[in-house]
Protein backbone atom coordinates (compact mmCIF):
# COMPACT_ATOMS: atom_id res chain seq x y z
CA UNK A 1 0.00 0.00 0.00
CA UNK A 2 2.71 2.30 0.91
CA UNK A 3 4.51 1.59 -2.67
CA UNK A 4 0.95 2.58 -4.78
CA UNK A 5 0.90 5.65 -2.44
CA UNK A 6 4.18 7.03 -3.16
CA UNK A 7 3.76 6.41 -6.64
CA UNK A 8 0.75 8.34 -7.05
CA UNK A 9 3.20 10.75 -5.06
CA UNK A 10 5.41 11.14 -7.59
CA UNK A 11 3.29 11.20 -10.26
CA UNK A 12 1.10 14.01 -9.61
CA UNK A 13 4.18 15.87 -7.76
CA UNK A 14 6.22 15.38 -11.42
CA UNK A 15 3.08 16.54 -13.36
CA UNK A 16 2.27 19.34 -10.93
CA UNK A 17 6.40 20.67 -11.49
CA UNK A 18 6.28 20.00 -14.94
CA UNK A 19 3.01 20.92 -16.06
CA UNK A 20 0.48 19.53 -18.36
CA UNK A 21 2.74 19.81 -21.76
CA UNK A 22 4.78 17.23 -19.88
CA UNK A 23 1.90 15.04 -19.11
CA UNK A 24 0.97 15.41 -22.98
CA UNK A 25 4.07 13.97 -24.27
CA UNK A 26 3.48 11.15 -21.87
CA UNK A 27 -0.18 10.01 -22.64
CA UNK A 28 0.58 10.87 -27.19
CA UNK A 29 0.86 6.94 -27.73
CA UNK A 30 -2.47 6.95 -26.44
CA UNK A 31 -3.97 10.06 -27.48
CA UNK A 32 -6.68 8.03 -30.08
CA UNK A 33 -7.95 6.85 -27.21
CA UNK A 34 -9.80 9.86 -25.84
CA UNK A 35 -10.75 11.62 -29.39
CA UNK A 36 -13.51 10.99 -30.76
CA UNK A 37 -13.45 9.49 -34.37
CA UNK A 38 -16.52 9.05 -36.72
CA UNK A 39 -17.50 5.16 -36.84
CA UNK A 40 -15.87 3.58 -39.88
CA UNK A 41 -18.57 3.02 -42.66
CA UNK A 42 -18.68 -0.64 -43.82
CA UNK A 43 -18.29 -0.91 -47.55
CA UNK A 44 -20.93 -2.41 -49.26
CA UNK A 45 -19.90 -5.30 -51.73
CA UNK A 46 -20.94 -4.69 -55.57
CA UNK A 47 -24.26 -6.49 -56.30
CA UNK A 48 -23.64 -10.32 -57.03
CA UNK A 49 -25.53 -11.14 -59.80
CA UNK A 50 -26.97 -15.09 -60.39
CA UNK A 51 -24.68 -16.96 -62.78
CA UNK A 52 -24.91 -20.35 -64.71
CA UNK A 53 -21.59 -21.11 -63.60
CA UNK A 54 -22.66 -20.68 -59.81
CA UNK A 55 -25.49 -23.20 -60.06
CA UNK A 56 -23.64 -25.43 -61.61
CA UNK A 57 -21.61 -25.63 -58.48
CA UNK A 58 -24.28 -25.43 -56.43
CA UNK A 59 -26.49 -28.36 -58.20
CA UNK A 60 -23.21 -30.70 -57.82
CA UNK A 61 -23.03 -29.44 -53.86
CA UNK A 62 -26.80 -29.84 -53.16
CA UNK A 63 -28.72 -31.56 -55.82
CA UNK A 64 -26.78 -34.15 -57.68
CA UNK A 65 -26.71 -36.66 -54.84
CA UNK A 66 -30.67 -36.84 -55.43
CA UNK A 67 -31.20 -36.08 -58.96
CA UNK A 68 -28.05 -37.42 -60.41
CA UNK A 69 -25.17 -36.05 -62.07
CA UNK A 70 -26.98 -35.17 -65.39
CA UNK A 71 -30.61 -34.23 -63.49
CA UNK A 72 -32.19 -37.64 -64.89
CA UNK A 73 -33.35 -38.52 -61.64
CA UNK A 74 -30.34 -41.54 -61.05
CA UNK A 75 -28.91 -39.89 -57.91
CA UNK A 76 -26.88 -41.62 -55.53
CA UNK A 77 -29.27 -41.59 -52.58
CA UNK A 78 -32.43 -43.26 -53.17
CA UNK A 79 -35.22 -41.38 -51.19
CA UNK A 80 -37.22 -42.75 -48.23
CA UNK A 81 -40.21 -44.04 -50.13
CA UNK A 82 -38.01 -46.36 -52.59
CA UNK A 83 -38.70 -43.77 -55.40
CA UNK A 84 -36.22 -41.96 -57.88
CA UNK A 85 -36.07 -38.16 -57.28
CA UNK A 86 -37.79 -36.09 -60.12
CA UNK A 87 -35.54 -35.97 -63.58
CA UNK A 88 -34.91 -32.85 -64.08
CA UNK A 89 -33.10 -32.86 -67.70
CA UNK A 90 -37.09 -33.20 -69.01
CA UNK A 91 -39.39 -30.92 -67.65
CA UNK A 92 -42.71 -30.01 -69.06
CA UNK A 93 -42.75 -26.00 -70.25
CA UNK A 94 -45.25 -25.23 -67.15
CA UNK A 95 -42.34 -26.96 -65.00
CA UNK A 96 -39.30 -25.13 -66.48
CA UNK A 97 -40.22 -21.42 -66.41
CA UNK A 98 -38.21 -19.50 -64.10
CA UNK A 99 -41.14 -18.56 -61.52
CA UNK A 100 -42.01 -22.41 -60.70
CA UNK A 101 -38.59 -23.57 -60.31
CA UNK A 102 -37.44 -20.82 -58.43
CA UNK A 103 -40.99 -21.40 -55.91
CA UNK A 104 -39.65 -25.33 -55.90
CA UNK A 105 -36.52 -24.87 -54.76
CA UNK A 106 -37.04 -22.43 -52.44
CA UNK A 107 -40.38 -23.83 -50.57
CA UNK A 108 -39.26 -27.35 -51.13
CA UNK A 109 -41.91 -29.93 -51.59
CA UNK A 110 -42.59 -33.63 -50.53
CA UNK A 111 -39.18 -34.91 -49.96
CA UNK A 112 -37.49 -32.24 -51.58
CA UNK A 113 -35.98 -29.75 -48.58
CA UNK A 114 -37.09 -25.86 -48.59
CA UNK A 115 -33.53 -24.43 -49.86
CA UNK A 116 -34.77 -21.07 -48.85
CA UNK A 117 -33.45 -21.38 -45.41
CA UNK A 118 -29.68 -22.20 -46.40
CA UNK A 119 -29.21 -20.38 -50.35
CA UNK A 120 -30.17 -16.78 -50.55
CA UNK A 121 -31.95 -15.29 -53.55
CA UNK A 122 -28.63 -15.23 -55.89
CA UNK A 123 -28.48 -18.98 -55.48
CA UNK A 124 -31.60 -20.10 -55.99
CA UNK A 125 -32.02 -17.47 -59.04
CA UNK A 126 -28.21 -19.22 -60.56
CA UNK A 127 -29.57 -22.77 -59.41
CA UNK A 128 -32.67 -21.85 -62.00
CA UNK A 129 -30.43 -20.85 -64.89
CA UNK A 130 -28.43 -23.82 -64.17
CA UNK A 131 -31.36 -26.25 -64.58
CA UNK A 132 -32.85 -24.65 -67.43
CA UNK A 133 -29.98 -25.56 -69.33
CA UNK A 134 -30.05 -29.03 -68.96
CA UNK A 135 -33.45 -29.52 -69.27
CA UNK A 136 -33.65 -30.52 -73.09
CA UNK A 137 -37.63 -30.61 -73.23
CA UNK A 138 -38.96 -27.41 -75.45
CA UNK A 139 -39.19 -24.60 -73.22
CA UNK A 140 -41.73 -22.15 -75.54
Amino acid sequence: MRKLLFSVVVLAGTWAFLGPKAGASVLNPFRHFFEHHEPVKPKTPQEIKPSWALGQKLYVRACESCHGPKGNGEGFWGLPTGEKAPALNHLNPRESTPEFLTQMIAQGKGMMPQWSLVLNRVQIESLVQYLRSINTQDTN
